[in-house]
Order: C-alpha cells, then structure tokens, then sequence
C-alpha cells in the first residue's frame, strides 16, 4: 500500500509543485538510517516520501490515530504514533524496532511545524534513538509556500556519522548531536541562528 501511494503521490507532486532537490547523493539509502528535517506544512512527510524507494516509517502525533478508519490507515503506511506531551515509551520502543529491522525511520525533530528557527525548539528523541541504536542521521531542509505551482526546495545535508559522538557521556553525546543536527538543518541554510 505504501508503495502504491507514493508512486501516485510523486506524480502529482511534479504535477502541482516544482519541486527542486539538492544534494540526493547524501541520500544513502541501503542502511538503517533516521531522516530528520524542518517541519514547515502537513505535506512534508509526503515530499521526504518521494526522496526514496524505500519505505520511511514516520512518527507523528498519536491524535491522527483518534478516529478507527484513520488509525487503520496511518498504521498500514507504518506511522508510528506518538505522545508528544510525554515520554512515550511504546512509540521509542517501535522506533527501535524499525530501526533493527533495517529500515528507515522518519523524525521532524522539533516534534510539529514551527514557525522561528529556534534550536530550544529541538527536541532530544531523534539523538536518543540514534545513539542507542548507533544508527547514522540524515539532515534535510525544506523551504517554500506550498502553494500550488510554487517551488519547494529539498536540501539534503551530509550524514551525522553517529560514531563521531560514541565517546561522549550519554547526557553529553545526546546534547552534542542534537545541537549538530540543529546546525545541520538550519545554519547552512540562515547562518548562525544561535547567537
């Protein structure tokens, strides 16, 4: 099924959007990875869908899941549902499960669509779940207005090499990768957004 769909999807996309894609040779997509980016719209998850063949199984936000018919459909995409108010035990679990099935796992890591680039906004799932499965990050920027016709820009940054951060105490190396990936996202794009 979800292959199904996106294979629609990535018609229409290039159909309503002109959608423009920098740096697709970081995508490397034969290994376990997790794909984090910027969270600007709904459609999103729908443009990283396209980037690969692969399926991307995405946690989002355990409402979507509130209504039978739209909980049987998320989770036969393999959406991973999620508390964000909390510490969702479950949903890491099932993260980790993906994650050693070898597969790909999608996170935006400010957790919903944000407005300010804010490195406050991060949170520290994304780092949590890839240190402990040592798993490497995929940093992606996404930019435009999602009207339709208008352009959307999909920067793919280099992979954050997880063993870079092994070293490091738990509390530290979760700190230090998650400010890295902030960097990654953002500063390329709009300089230093921390000062």
């Amino acid at each position: 099924m979800y292959r199904f769909l996106v294979s629609i999807i990535s018609v229409l996309v290039k159909l309503i959007y002109r959608v423009k894609i920098n740096g697709i040779e970081n995508l490397k997509d034969d290994q376990p990875i997790i794909i984090s980016a910027n969270h600007i719209h709904i459609f999103d998850p729908v443009i990283l869908a396209t980037l690969t063949k692969r399926q991307i199984f995405f946690l989002s936000k355990k409402e979507l899941f509130e209504k039978k018919l739209f909980a049987k459909f998320f989770g036969k995409l393999g959406v991973i549902p999620i508390d964000r108010d909390n510490t969702d035990i479950k949903a890491i679990k099932s993260c980790f499960r993906v994650i050693r099935a070898g597969n790909i796992l999608g996170i935006f890591p400010e957790g919903t669509r944000v407005k300010t680039v804010d490195i406050n906004n991060m949170k520290k799932g994304v780092a949590l779940i890839a240190l402990k499965n040592k798993v490497n990050i995929l940093p992606i920027h996404i930019e435009g207005t999602y009207r339709i016709f208008s352009k959307i820009t999909v920067d793919i940054y280099p992979m954050i090499e997880i063993n870079n951060f092994e070293n490091m105490e738990d509390s530290e190396a979760i700190d230090k990768l998650t400010e890295e990936l902030f960097n990654q996202i953002y500063q390329v794009k709009y300089g230093n957004t921390n000062s």
